[in-house]
């Protein structure tokens, strides 16, 4: 969800309190305005930081667990570039947030931080820096899911587990990226009754991944990984994860009327994505 989906129509939907949001920093394209700040660390606690906090934390909408916010990172690497070492970053960074959140009368804080490179010394990285949990953003089948767990517990690192309908950037046009685009929803369902049966109760009884589960992506077409409902799949996905989850009985899907449609009017033809 952009700032825009988010502060324009999330912040005045009618039913917006029945839903939590939470935010993650995707802080891989940073955009002119951080690449060229001076002072980055300067920069992120007097104005960053503090717009998180008044506009998003403090909002009742929050997602907190225990009353403390659930906040996540994209890409370790870049903390560690923007703001120095991986104990520099643990100790004026992930410490100095930690410490900010108490000051506002949170119990703390839980953040997470994304795995993007699969390699143990990036666990190791992530633990150093003192994050609690790791997520996978992008394909996560059950062997990949079972991987990452253990390269997680071997730095005594906690994970929440992530499922995928698979990924793909050939949208993007970038033939040969096909990587089985799209997840047949019969194997979607499958690996969820995977995670609920095996991965889920595999984490210790404290963890937030025993009761906490990623749908990676609501509508991300540019990378292949959609689970709302689209003219080819329906409502295959949300049902999978309906019937998975939600031990709910017979339902009717509610659709765009024609005049609704109607709106949606233009046909992008491949190779002007």
């Amino acid at each position: 969800m952009t700032k825009h989906a988010l502060h324009d129509g999330f912040f005045y939907a009618k039913y917006s309190k029945r839903l939590k949001f939470s935010i993650l920093w995707e802080n891989s394209d940073r955009g002119i305005d951080w690449m060229t700040a001076d002072k980055k660390e300067e920069y992120f606690k007097e104005n960053v930081f503090p717009y998180w906090m008044e506009y998003y934390f403090k909002d009742e909408r929050y997602l907190k667990v225990g009353n403390k916010p659930v906040l996540s990172i994209y890409r370790v690497e870049n903390l560690i570039e923007d703001f120095g070492d991986s104990s520099y970053v643990k100790q004026n960074i992930i410490q100095w947030m930690r410490e900010q959140f108490i000051q506002e009368g949170f119990a703390g804080v839980i953040l997470l931080c994304n795995d993007v490179e699969f390699e143990f010394s990036h666990y190791e990285r992530i633990k150093e820096c003192g994050f609690d949990y790791v997520f996978s953003y992008g394909q996560n089948t059950q062997e990949l899911q079972s991987n990452q767990k253990a390269k997680a517990e071997s730095v005594d690192l906690q994970m929440i587990g992530v499922a995928s309908t698979n990924w793909s950037i050939e949208a993007w046009d970038e033939p040969g990226s096909y990587e089985g685009y799209q997840r047949d929803p019969e194997l979607f369902e499958q690996d969820l009754k995977w995670m609920r049966n095996h991965l889920m109760p595999s984490f210790t009884d404290n963890s937030l991944g025993r009761s906490m589960l990623f749908f990676d992506n609501w509508n991300e077409y540019g990378e292949g990984h959609i689970i709302m409902p689209t003219e080819g799949m329906g409502f295959a996905y949300l049902d999978a994860i309906r019937r998975v989850f939600a031990n709910a009985g017979p339902h009717k899907d509610i659709v765009p009327t024609a005049l609704q449609k109607s709106r949606f009017d233009t046909l992008y033809p491949y190779g002007d994505w």
